[in-house]
């Protein structure tokens, strides 16, 4: 974990032992990172996962509080949400065969990913932190960045992307924005609404542990 993060092991233990949360919130993201089941997608992920603004680590999975359970708020919340909307496609997985392992990983890679540009980049929270309405569409742009690359596969990589960019479901409209998001209409983006509508429901609760 320390060598994936860029830390020796004694600058991890010292962070740990400060209570540093986004040691915390790390080791909760790669738990579900490890059940990607192909190598070069986890690889992908990990990839990804480089590009995320550091604010992700940090902030709510709902400002106002009104639509997340208590455990995605406050500090380190909308990644609790994102590993909650992960295992929930897990269970899913399990009681269906209707995807193949590369569908199950480019939707937990999509799950992982949804929510990572939610206040737009690392600038624009600085400068205002506000929920985008677009977010979907910059997270799927910024899993597009990757296209190109001999070590990935750029329809997998449009598959995960357009899977992003319609999770809002049937909300595709804000009075703060003009942008309308595109609404769910493969199994894959369908299936990945539903994590994340179920994940975002108050009373289903998921345990946490460091």
């Amino acid at each position: 974990l320390g060598e994936y993060l860029g830390l020796t092991l004694r600058e991890y233990h010292l962070y740990k032992k400060s209570g540093n949360n986004i040691i915390r919130q790390f080791i909760q993201i790669k738990r579900v990172v490890n059940t990607i089941e192909n190598s070069d997608m986890k690889e992908l992920a990990q990839k990804l996962m480089l590009t995320i603004p550091e604010y992700w680590y940090h902030v709510p999975a709902s400002s106002s509080g009104k639509y997340h359970p208590e455990y995605s708020l406050g500090e380190g919340g909308l990644v609790r949400h994102t590993v909650a909307l992960v295992r929930t496609l897990n269970y899913m997985f399990e009681s269906s065969d209707e995807f193949n392992s590369r569908e199950r990983d480019m939707l937990r890679i999509a799950g992982i990913m949804h929510d990572t540009r939610k206040s737009g980049s690392q600038t624009n929270y600085e400068n205002y932190y506000e929920t985008k309405h677009e977010h979907p569409l910059l997270a799927a742009e910024a899993v597009r960045t990757l296209k190109g690359s001999s070590d990935y596969n750029d329809n997998e990589i449009e598959i995960i992307a357009q899977t992003i960019e319609s999770h809002m479901g049937k909300w595709t409209t804000s009075k703060y924005s003009d942008v309308v998001l595109p609404k769910p209409e493969t199994r894959m983006q369908i299936t990945l609404h539903q994590a994340d509508y179920l994940a975002s429901r108050k009373d289903i609760l998921f345990i946490f542990t460091d």
